[in-house]
Order: C-alpha cells, then sequence, then structure tokens
C-alpha cells in the first residue's frame, strides 16, 4: 500500500503546544511545552521546496529550545498543535505514567 504525504506551511499563532515522547527500556518521557509560530510566507515556502515547515521561536528565543533539546535528549521530531493543551497533555502523562519533561515554557 502507499501512503499520502501532505505538506503544507505552520500558519502564524501566539500559541502552539509542541510534545513529543522519547525513552527506551520501557520507561518514556513527554516533552511539553508551548512555542509561537510565526508563519512562513508562501514565496518562502515554495523556495524552501514546499514541504511541511513551521517556523517556531520559543518565548525566551530559539536558541533556549535548542539548548533545552540537547540538554534532555528531545527528538527533533515533534507534534504541533495551535492553541495550548499542555494542562490536558501532562494529566495524560501522569495518567499513562510517564515522565514529563518542560519545555519552551
Amino acid at each position: 500500500q502507499r501512503g499520502t504525504l501532505i505538506e503544507f506551511p505552520l500558519r502564524k499563532a501566539e500559541t502552539m503546544t509542541a510534545a513529543g515522547m522519547a525513552g527506551r527500556d520501557g520507561k518514556y518521557d513527554l516533552y511539553l511545552g508551548t512555542l509561537r509560530s510565526l508563519g512562513i510566507p508562501a514565496g518562502e515556502w515554495e523556495a524552501l521546496g514546499r514541504g511541511f515547515l513551521a517556523d517556531v521561536t520559543a518565548r525566551g528565543g530559539g536558541g533556549q529550545l535548542l539548548a533545552q533539546m540537547f540538554e534532555t535528549g528531545m527528538d527533533h521530531h515533534m507534534l504541533l498543535q495551535e492553541g495550548d493543551q499542555t494542562a490536558q497533555l501532562a494529566d495524560l502523562a501522569e495518567l499513562w505514567g510517564l515522565g514529563l519533561v518542560c519545555i519552551a515554557e
């Protein structure tokens, strides 16, 4: 079977939820925080190959987010959702017995 790949630029949004999971040997952590999406102009999206692109920044700046990703071992792949769903996802992490690593607050 063949899958379908839909690619688009992430629109501008003041608050985005960022979430990712990582772990091994049965112990997993949920990486969770909020970001701001700056949006990507159509011409820039075209020039960059029309893939799924997100221009995001942390409240403390992009350097803070990268430093946290390296320090905590977070993967560079993450889920992004418009709005702040961090409280609900933190509750879910507790129910599932996941560790919680706060990023990009």
